[in-house]
């Protein structure tokens, strides 16, 4: 299911799977200890380095995730002892109203989810062969005037794997000297704009129809 994910947004848009040894057992994802996993990232959550003008040349790239509050905070104790509960929020850090608050109708105040939930970060440092993991709240937006040299990361990882990193991409068209690709929907666009345009003109023509017969009614049969 995951990889046909990844199929799917390639269609659309990137296709981004992350492949890893899981560091603990996760039954609901169905993830052992010490195995490898493959997981679908969403194109909301990813980051990358945008001087790039191929993902594979990126000094950063990694994504946001969702974990639940108690969990990190009995993963790194006291160092996210303090820190409140993420919301959910429908735009991400550019102010850009994300692909997922699609689906959940107008935009509301109430972001309450069934847990306290975090937003962190993991970031792939290709240079130095390591991971990071951060606090979504000590990242900021890309317009963020945060001094970010004074971060601490909650945790720093050797990376253990293939030199290309956890991060694999499926673009099914690319475009040069630009990191992101074009994908078959966009080429199709415009024809189901189009597409859509007439149609909605027939119908509206078809139901505007009427029968114009010039005879008294009771001379329709004879005309």
């Amino acid at each position: 299911p995951e990889l046909q994910r990844v199929a799917i947004d390639a269609i659309y848009s990137l296709g981004i799977a992350k492949v890893c040894i899981a560091a603990v057992d996760d039954p609901a994802r169905k993830r052992v200890a010490g195995r490898a996993y493959v997981s679908r990232v969403d194109l909301d959550d990813f980051v990358v380095d945008i001087h790039a003008r191929d993902l594979r040349e990126a000094s950063f790239v990694g994504h946001r995730f969702r974990a639940p509050l108690s969990e990190v905070q009995a993963k790194y104790k006291g160092k996210v002892k303090d820190v409140a509960e993420s919301e959910d929020q429908p735009i991400n850090e550019q102010g850009d109203e994300r692909l997922s608050a699609m689906g959940r109708g107008p935009v509301q105040t109430d972001t309450d989810e069934f847990e306290p939930m975090l937003d962190l970060w993991e970031v792939y440092l290709p240079r130095y062969n390591v991971i990071v993991i951060l606090l979504g709240d000590d990242v900021g937006g890309a317009h963020s005037q945060q001094d970010h040299r004074g971060v601490k990361p909650l945790e720093v990882i050797k990376w253990v794997g293939p030199p290309c990193g956890p991060y694999h991409y499926l673009a099914l068209g690319t475009v040069p000297s630009n990191a992101m690709p074009k994908a078959p929907i966009m080429d199709l666009v415009d024809l189901h704009n189009v597409t859509n345009h007439l149609y909605r003109k027939l119908i509206r023509q078809g139901e505007r129809q009427k029968e114009q017969i010039l005879v008294a009614g009771s001379a329709t049969e004879d005309a």
